[in-house]
């Protein structure tokens, strides 16, 4: 997903759904999706909201950009401050990554908690499992020995 291509009306906190409509690659083999938001992180997307709304009301200003840059037209951010403000949360948490590790983790949480591999796929966007378990996230062992006492 290009994330700093977002719109406010992306989010829906109602249904709590996100629908991804600028993803990577979507000239080539990526599709406009839709994905549920994890009760674990509403919060934190509540309070960005509180926040940004205020921010901007403080500056008469008006975006339809989820993430602004501080411009005349308060547009979408250009991806040099994305990057720069990963510059800043790997300083904050002490931890250098790529913008694929949230990919991977987001993928990894959902089987972690059982959805299936092919479930996780659709919410990636991919199109085959051979992408998603290669270069993503793939069952831990401890998963799989769970579910084989399942079946017992």
């Amino acid at each position: 997903m290009v994330l700093r291509l977002a719109n406010l009306s992306d989010l829906d906190i109602e249904k709590w759904m996100f629908h991804i409509k600028n993803v990577k690659g979507q000239d080539t083999c990526g599709e406009p999706r839709s994905v549920s938001i994890p009760p674990e992180v509403r919060h934190v997307i509540l309070q960005y909201r509180l926040l940004r709304e205020k921010w901007l009301k403080s500056h008469s200003a008006d975006s339809k950009a989820l993430f602004f840059g501080i411009t005349k037209d308060f547009g979408h951010l250009s991806s040099n401050s994305f990057r720069k403000i990963k510059s800043k949360i790997e300083l904050i948490v002490d931890e250098n990554f790529e913008f694929r590790d949230c990919r991977r983790g987001f993928g990894q949480n959902y089987l972690d908690k059982g959805l299936g591999v092919e479930s996780v796929l659709v919410l990636m966007g991919h199109s085959s499992t051979k992408t998603t378990e290669g270069y993503y996230c793939h069952k831990s062992q401890v998963s799989a020995i769970e579910e084989a006492r399942g079946v017992w």
